[in-house]
C-alpha cells in the first residue's frame, strides 16, 4: 500500500508492505526465508543484521514467515533538485522453523527512522533500526529505484 493522506500535494506518505509464505513440504536448509537486513535478500526486518563478523548466519531463518514493513515519510525539504523526506518506520515479523534453534518463537518488532534523499532523480535511502527484542542496532544505505 503507499497512500498520500492529503487531498492534495505529497507532503505525508505512508508506506505499508506485508507478506508471508510457507513452503509445501520439506525445503532445504539452503531454501529457507532468513528475516533482516543482508545484501541478497529482501525480507527486511530493519533492526536485524543478517550476518555477524562478516559471515551469515545470525538472522532468524524458517519455512515459514510474515513480515510487515510500516513507513511513515513527512517532506522535509524540496527545491526540484534536492529533496529529503524523513519519517519513523516499524517492522514486525516472525518465521517459523522446521527445526528448533533457527529462529526465536517471538515476535520480532524493530523500530526505527528512515530518509529518503533525492538529488536529480536519483534517490538513496538511509535507515536505522533497533530490534526492540535483542537491542542491537542496524544502520544501512540503499539505492532506490524511484520515489
Amino acid at each position: 500500500m503507499h497512500w498520500y493522506p492529503q487531498a492534495r500535494g505529497d507532503v505525508y506518505e505512508v508506506e505499508q508492505r506485508v507478506r508471508a509464505g510457507k513452503a509445501l513440504g520439506t525445503a532445504p536448509f539452503d531454501e529457507l526465508w532468513m528475516l533482516g537486513v543482508e545484501r541478497d535478500n529482501d525480507l527486511w526486518l530493519r533492526g536485524l543484521i543478517g550476518t555477524r563478523d562478516g559471515r551469515k548466519g545470525s538472522a532468524p531463518l524458517g519455512d515459514s514467515y510474515f513480515l510487515a514493513n510500516n513507513d511513515f515519510y513527512r517532506r522535509v525539504y524540496d527545491n526540484g533538485i534536492l529533496g529529503v523526506k524523513a519519517g519513523p518506520l516499524l517492522d514486525v515479523g516472525r518465521a517459523g522453523a522446521p527445526t528448533a534453534g533457527l529462529t526465536p518463537r517471538n515476535w520480532l518488532v524493530s523500530a526505527g527512522a528512515a530518509a529518503k534523499i533525492t538529488v536529480l532523480g536519483t534517490g538513496v535511502v538511509l535507515t536505522y533500526g533497533h530490534d526492540v527484542r535483542a537491542g542491537t542496532n542496524a544502520f544501512f544505505a540503499t539505492v532506490a529505484k524511484q520515489f
